[in-house]
């Protein structure tokens, strides 16, 4: 609904805040759940949609905008079909290889995570 993507929109916000305190983000690697949903091929898709508060182009626009990349991902992290979890780093980190890791498969217990792990080779410059 929407005041869940707007609540999802205010978490990102204080991601981003801490982000621009850093003084230096050059060596940042933001990894995890992004939470912002089902990704549509463009913006529009969104409209009239809770993602219309948060999503995915948000997601990309606000880390360009401090020179943080998100490193693009074959495959899906949640359910088989989403791809909200990332690895995004600064200019002096490289992303050699990420691939989600499903470790759990379709575990269900509590304590067990239901996204896939990201594994990932990294340089630092």
């Amino acid at each position: 609904n929407d005041a869940d993507f707007k609540d999802r929109k205010r978490q990102w916000n204080r991601i981003l805040n801490y982000i621009e305190n850093l003084s230096d983000k050059s060596h940042l690697i933001l990894t995890g759940d992004f939470n912002h949903g089902v990704i549509s091929s463009h913006i529009n898709g969104y409209r009239f949609k809770p993602r219309q508060y948060f999503n995915y182009q948000m997601v990309v626009s606000d880390l360009k905008k401090r020179n943080i990349t998100l490193f693009p991902m074959e495959g899906a992290s949640y359910r088989g079909y989403m791809k909200i979890d990332h690895i995004a780093t600064g200019e002096k980190i490289t992303v050699n290889t990420a691939v989600y890791k499903d470790v759990f498969k379709d575990a269900v217990e509590i304590g067990t995570p239901d996204h896939s792990f990201i594994v990932a080779s990294i340089k630092c410059a």
